[in-house]
């Protein structure tokens, strides 16, 4: 019976990141890309906030011994990551979007999203030799550093809780509004995606999607089959935040889509075996715990999309500029 309970309530916590994800219009790609062309740093930021609200979660749970920080493992090479992080980015800008992003967009009714399943391009990293290894490693901030981060981390909270209660203190009806509306600001929908993503590892252990078709492709994880439960009910919750939101629209799949999500899934399969996991597993794992070689990837990711974004720029306006 607690086992049941512990999975309905795991259900719950999956619903609601789903639904977040969804209203939040949260993808690393789509991130970068309002950097570059609008200068807007709202959706890049919510990422990282979204980290460190998981690491305020996770430190809570580590201090009254609901999981151990200790426990996780860390990917042995800092280069490797590295790499495969921006393989993975240059696989999400052919696909369109990130581990979040994909899940986003299948959920509002772009089918062509059913082919990128990363699964492809994990099994073929693993006949290649490109598994990931790993070893458990200790919290790497310990002392003088510690204190600060905690320090850092009680600021970030008080300031982000004093902005919110401010807000619903002036307009209680704007604050449920907002909440009622198709968009949310993309901070909001993070720290509820990152304060379910607690819950979810506390009740499931490892459960961003990505990591489990890495897990699945390599023979490792426990509870797969419940995980990939988890999973549908996570792109269940977004389905509902896109219906709720009136933006629901099935779309078709043309050849050109079909091929681009094929190949960037094979590609960010490839760069997943060696993180693991994708963006998502990033943020909502590896940069909370302060791992080295999360932080090195999720700089590879954020640098290929850069790149591959800047050089399509630039290809699209020389092409604009010899019309003329």
């Amino acid at each position: 019976m607690a086992l049941g309970w512990t999975w309905i309530l795991a259900a719950a916590f999956a619903l609601c990141a789903g639904f977040a994800l969804q209203r939040g219009g949260i993808c690393a790609v789509l991130a970068v890309r309002e950097v570059i062309r609008e200068k807007q740093w709202a959706r890049f930021l919510a990422l990282l906030e979204c980290a460190a609200w998981a690491l305020i979660g996770l430190l809570t749970a580590n201090a009254f011994g609901s999981m151990s920080i200790n426990a996780w493992p860390v990917p042995a090479s800092i280069m490797t990551a590295a790499v495969g992080g921006a393989i993975f980015g240059l696989g999400a800008t052919t696909n369109g979007a990130c581990a979040f992003g994909s899940a986003g967009r299948l959920a509002a009714g772009e089918v062509s999203f059913l082919v990128l399943p990363p699964a492809f391009g994990v099994v073929i990293a693993r006949r290649v030799g490109l598994a990931w290894h790993a070893a458990p490693m200790a919290f790497g901030i310990s002392g003088a550093a510690f204190s600060l981060l905690i320090a850092v981390l009680v600021i970030f909270a008080a300031w982000r809780t004093w902005t919110a209660v401010r807000g619903i203190a002036r307009s209680p009806t704007g604050a449920l509004g907002a909440l009622a509306a198709p968009s949310w600001p993309p901070a909001l929908a993070m720290a509820i995606i990152a304060f379910a993503n607690i819950g979810l590892l506390l009740l499931v252990a490892n459960w961003p999607y990505t990591t489990l078709l890495v897990d699945a492709a390599t023979g490792r994880g426990m509870e797969n089959s419940l995980r990939a439960i988890l999973v549908l009910i996570f792109l269940t919750g977004a389905v509902i935040g896109a219906g709720s939101a009136g933006a629901f629209k099935f779309r078709g799949a043309g050849f050109r889509d079909l091929v681009l999500r094929a190949v960037g899934g094979l590609i960010m399969g490839i760069g997943a075996a060696m993180i693991p996991g994708g963006n998502d597993a990033l943020v909502l794992v590896g940069l909370p715990l302060m791992q080295l070689p999360a932080f090195a990837a999720y700089a590879g990711m954020v640098a290929a999309i850069w790149l591959c974004l800047g050089v399509c720029g630039a290809i699209q306006t020389g092409r604009s500029h010899e019309r003329r």
